[in-house]
């Protein structure tokens, strides 16, 4: 059985699911989607250049990916940001915080993301492995010229991440 996204209202309740495809196109459908960041102890983040079709090169956070539902069950914020962490990072299990979240839609050529965001944190100080299917390259960075760059350059990075750095700013 195939996987499907989770369609969301504004709240991030759950409305239906849909595939993955049909849920990227024209206007999109809302379905929930995530952000995972992760902090070490230096005060580094560590970053992804994207491998994708949609926002492809562009800056973004640790890991990136929706919820699924398959075989009847929705996963996790928790099973999800680990999935995605291994999957693109070469990363295990991290202990996750759900900071909230936020709504955005933004276009890429025909494609689109319409989108509840949750906002997830985590401290990680081991090695990391990025796919060469999900990222160009990734790095640690300080926190601090990371805020900096994602203000001053904000197209070098996802739409969603620049929404996100708002949102923590605001919300934390």
């Amino acid at each position: 059985m195939r996987s499907k996204v989770v369609l969301v209202d504004r709240q991030d309740r759950e409305i239906g699911y849909s595939d993955l495809e049909s849920s990227h196109q024209g206007k999109g459908k809302r379905h929930r989607a995530f952000v995972t960041l992760l902090f070490d102890s230096k005060n580094r983040v560590l970053l992804q250049r994207r491998k994708h079709k949609l926002f492809d090169g562009l800056w973004d956070f640790t890991a990136i990916s929706h919820p699924i539902r398959i075989n009847g069950r929705t996963e996790s914020y928790q099973q999800a940001s680990d999935r995605a962490l291994k999957k693109e990072m070469g990363i295990g299990h991290v202990s996750i915080k759900k900071n909230g979240g936020f709504n955005y839609f933004a276009k890429d050529g025909e494609n689109c993301e319409n989108e509840y965001c949750a906002v997830l944190t985590g401290q990680y100080g081991g090695k990391f492995s990025p796919s060469s299917e999900e990222a160009y390259e990734a790095k640690w960075i300080d926190a601090n010229d990371f805020l900096i760059d994602i203000k001053e350059n904000p197209n070098k990075y996802t739409p969603w991440s620049v929404k996100a750095i708002k949102f923590l700013r605001k919300n934390i």
